[in-house]
């Protein structure tokens, strides 16, 4: 894990959430896939019913902490006879920036 954003939009005055505290996890929870998020004391997931298909979305808000949003951005869950995986990217915003802490890839 990187201890500086990977992305910066001319922020340097903002002291971002440190990539390294952050927990991520796969959960496999019934008929669903989750991919959830942990920092500090919050803690946010996202579900996808996957059975021989993948899911994905473009951005999935987890929570707020310390004045930022914490969110999830390209994510792809796939649980096919041919793939098991999931991956994504962790964001935070303060408006009005943003920036990539990190990107994650879990094979399932």
């Amino acid at each position: 894990m990187n201890d500086k954003p990977l992305l910066n939009d001319s922020t340097e005055g903002i002291d971002w959430p440190d990539w390294g505290k952050f927990r991520i996890d796969v959960i496999i929870d019934g008929d669903q896939i989750c991919i959830q998020v942990s920092y500090e004391t919050q803690q946010g997931k996202f579900c996808a019913k996957v059975e021989d298909s993948c899911a994905s979305t473009s951005s999935v808000k987890l929570f707020d902490v310390g004045g930022f949003k914490v969110y999830l951005r390209s994510v792809e869950i796939c649980y096919t006879s041919k793939d098991k995986y999931a991956k994504g990217q962790v964001w935070v915003e303060k408006s009005p920036f943003k920036t990539k802490l990190g990107e994650f890839t879990f094979e399932l």
